[in-house]
């Protein structure tokens, strides 16, 4: 996960995303970018915590 700045700010590994969650807790209030990466393709996923 990465902050506004392009710093990155959480990593985690997991073998299936299904009902993962991620614990942003102690992450200030923002916009974030969450990059998921499978096999053969990545997404980009933009979140706001307020």
């Amino acid at each position: 996960m990465y902050n506004q700045l392009g710093q990155l700010v959480l990593t985690s590994e997991k073998s299936d995303l299904s009902g993962n969650t991620i614990d942003m807790a102690q992450l200030n209030t923002g916009i974030y970018i969450v990059k998921l990466f499978g096999e053969s393709n990545s997404q980009s996923i933009t979140i706001s915590k307020k």
